[in-house]
């Protein structure tokens, strides 16, 4: 286990829907993707105070529930493209909790996110353009 995982990150929130708070532990986050695979959560929302800038982007926030598939779980992150107007948020399907424990440590600690290529768009929230 690493240094990481007890230290209090006071920067950060996460939301359970029946209550949300400040300053989290990699261990609390671990325990809340279990209580999803356990069917005692509906989802987790874990959210830096201010969006992280990542190679124009801004990360808002990650979110994970159930995959409706599987057992498993589903991960979206929500970014928006420097100067955009509305976020994006993508989507990625059967992920074990330690894969997703990975991917949000990445984003906690090392300020790192996967490559979205391959992640489905679940919803964009960009201002529709109209066209001429």
């Amino acid at each position: 286990m690493t240094a990481e995982f007890d230290k209090t990150y006071t920067d950060w929130s996460i939301d359970v829907g029946t209550y949300k708070y400040e300053g989290i532990t990699l261990n609390e986050v671990e325990q809340n993707l279990y209580a999803i695979t356990d069917q005692e959560k509906d989802f987790v929302i874990v959210s830096p105070s201010n969006a992280i800038s990542i190679d124009k982007k801004q990360y808002n926030f990650v979110q994970v529930c159930s995959d409706q598939d599987t057992d498993l779980l589903h991960i979206e992150i929500s970014v928006t493209n420097d100067g955009d107007q509305g976020a994006i948020i993508y989507g990625k399907n059967e992920l074990g909790p330690q894969e997703v424990l990975q991917i949000i440590e990445d984003f906690m600690v090392h300020h790192k996110v996967p490559a979205l290529d391959s992640w489905e768009i679940v919803l964009d929230l960009r201002p529709k353009t109209e066209s001429l």
